[in-house]
């Protein structure tokens, strides 16, 4: 980086167009990581380099840090003074400036806290944090450069649940509390991820089921397996901090109502809110998987506010696209209409519904289609 910021200033030099006095924020140099754990102390440092052809006294260097997970409040603010940085091309263009300790705090994802309601695609962990580097030189002749941002996320140290439960017989669609049949067998697989910060071994992952026809439930059926392993929330590939396990046949004993209700046992557990799935399902209704969505989201651009929406139809289908804001205050629509098969990229710019540039937040993308619902966030910074 700094072989390249060199050559561009000769260059500039060289052709005429350098600024006499210009400087840049151009690396947060700590936190480094895009994860960091919950109430382990950070030291922030950021490196300024001078472009300009005049040597520097003596110049404010300011960074933020903002918690965009619960609304964009400022938990971080600490200034310093660059006593001197060299000009462009001197053996002291770029100076670190580093700042007091920072405690991050993680947070628990329990998503009934999130006002607006049922917004199944939201599956981001860790109280996500943005940092704003901010190099203050009144002379400053080119002042596009002088801002430089990133993003980092805390997560807990003890903190896995479960996030899936399906039925290895057949999908049902949940929540009708119809009968089912005496010996009707249920298989049950278990997803469980692992929102933490470290590897975990040997998760007791618990299936309890509840006979529902009397008052009070009465508790049928208990199996407890364990998961050896899952790997921290940082290691992406292929999802290896997510794992299934799978419980014995059950067979209901009488025609009845059941209610079934896993979750996992993690010794120290930080935040017991996401730990559990509970499921009602329907022995009349099984579930028709007729068509597919999938939506992925291009990750913003600092200063460049540009999203793009992608999502694919199996089948002629109804779709609503739209925009709300963090409180599930409706701001702009994308689509809405009768679509064909195949697959669609929608881009939104960070405006409402007249034009209009959005303050800077947390905003929700939301489809919704036959009954599918899926959503995803994404932070806008003007």
């Amino acid at each position: 980086m700094k072989s390249l910021v060199t050559m561009a200033v000769i260059m500039a030099i060289t052709t005429g167009f350098a600024q006499t006095h210009d400087l840049t924020v151009t690396d947060i140099v700590e936190p480094s990581d895009r994860w960091i754990q919950d109430s382990v102390e950070v030291i922030p440092k950021v490196e300024v380099t001078n472009l300009g052809s005049e040597n520097e006294y003596n110049v404010p260097v300011t960074l933020f840090v903002f918690d965009t997970w619960v609304g964009g409040d400022t938990v971080y603010a600490e200034s310093a003074t660059i006593p001197y940085i060299g000009a462009a091309g001197s053996a002291s263009e770029s100076i670190e400036v580093t700042y007091p300790t920072w405690l991050p705090t993680g947070i628990c994802e329990d998503w009934q806290e999130i006002s607006y309601p049922d917004l199944p695609g939201l599956e981001e962990v860790g109280m996500h944090y943005l940092i704003q580097a901010l190099v203050d030189l009144e002379t400053d002749e080119n002042q596009n450069n002088d801002t430089l941002y990133d993003q980092t996320i805390a997560l807990l140290s003890q903190d896995v649940g479960v996030i899936d439960l399906q039925n290895l017989e057949g999908r049902h669609l949940w929540g009708n509390f119809i009968p089912y049949p005496a010996g009707t067998e249920f298989t049950w697989v278990a997803t469980v991820e692992n929102y933490g910060i470290w590897e975990k071994h040997d998760i007791p992952v618990d299936l309890e089921i509840f006979d529902v026809t009397a008052d009070p439930d009465i508790l049928v059926w208990h199996n407890i397996q364990l998961i050896e392993y899952v790997d921290w929330r940082g290691n992406e590939n292929e999802n290896p901090y997510r794992a299934e396990v799978e419980f014995p046949t059950f067979t209901t004993p009488e025609e009845h109502r059941y209610r079934f209700e896993c979750r996992t046992e993690l010794e120290g557990e930080e935040c017991p809110e996401n730990d559990e799935v509970v499921r009602r399902m329907s022995a009349v209704e099984e579930y028709n998987d007729i068509y597919s969505f999938t939506i992925n989201m291009d990750e913003f651009e600092f200063g460049n506010v540009n999203c793009a929406v992608y999502f694919s139809l199996s089948h002629s289908t109804h779709v609503n696209l739209k925009v709300y804001d963090i409180n599930g205050r409706f701001v702009k629509t994308l689509v809405s209409g009768y679509l064909q098969k195949g697959t669609y990229r929608e881009t939104w710019s960070g405006r409402d519904e007249q034009g209009k540039s959005l303050a800077s937040g947390i905003y929700l993308i939301l489809m919704q289609a036959e009954g599918f619902k899926d959503a995803r966030k994404v932070i806008v910074i003007n």
